[in-house]
């Protein structure tokens, strides 16, 4: 089972592959679009390429993507009363399960403390999961953001399954474990290494297969601590 480190530990690991994914998800909200973005070590990376948006609603969970994104004064931001939760700076209370409730999204941004060789979700604490399924059920479009290091990550909690998701963008690919649900994810999957002359690179059908067959995956095949 692994161990959880400090969030801003997990913040500052993998930090140039977090910058990458959270440019890719910008890139995909446009300005007045309406987000829901949860808690995660990716996250702040998001928040901060969405500074460059203006006019979004942003309905979160979260005080540090409230402190990133107060500074452009077109946003609304809005956020759920409660207890917050330290070092996290996050709000996980009933309350917030009711906030939830009546507010809907166009975009869902969130990650995953680790993902399972099945391809489940899974999180530290069981009231990040329930909170997330909320999120979920609210939102038009779901964006799945992890890096490479969350894939045989285990934590005790359990939630939805990466193959349920439109939109999943990695830095690049996992381990040969995690082989299945690469292709499963066929469509859906961004990667954000420069795997192709224009950098970004969402695989399509036929470059799909050449590309999961020509790159070479990481040897590590142990559960690892999550990052």
């Amino acid at each position: 089972m692994a161990v959880e480190h400090t969030f801003d530990r997990r913040v500052s690991n993998n930090l140039t592959e977090k910058r990458n994914i959270g440019e890719a998800t910008a890139e995909l909200i446009s300005d007045g679009s309406t987000v829901l973005i949860f808690i995660g070590s990716t996250l702040p990376s998001v928040a901060r390429e969405l500074c460059h948006r203006k006019d979004l609603t942003v309905i979160t969970n979260n005080l540090r993507v409230v402190m990133t994104l107060s500074d452009e004064m077109t946003n609304r931001i809005i956020l759920p009363v409660g207890k917050l939760r330290l070092p996290v700076c996050d709000i996980l209370a009933e309350e917030g399960l009711v906030f939830l409730n009546c507010y809907r999204a166009k975009f869902c941004v969130f990650d995953s403390a680790g993902v399972a060789e099945d391809g489940s979700l899974l999180e530290f604490p069981a009231a990040e999961a329930r909170v997330r399924e909320r999120i979920i059920a609210k939102s038009l479009r779901l964006i799945l953001v992890v890096d490479h290091s969350k894939f045989g990550c285990l934590t005790p909690a359990v939630s939805e399954n990466i193959g349920d998701f439109e939109t999943v963008i990695l830095d690049r690919l996992p381990n040969q474990n995690f082989a299945l649900i690469v292709e499963r994810l066929y469509y859906e999957l961004t990667l954000t290494d420069d795997l192709s002359p224009g950098g970004l690179s969402t695989l399509a059908p036929t470059k799909n297969r050449t590309k999961l067959s020509g790159e070479k995956m990481s040897e590590n095949t142990k559960p690892v601590r999550c990052k």
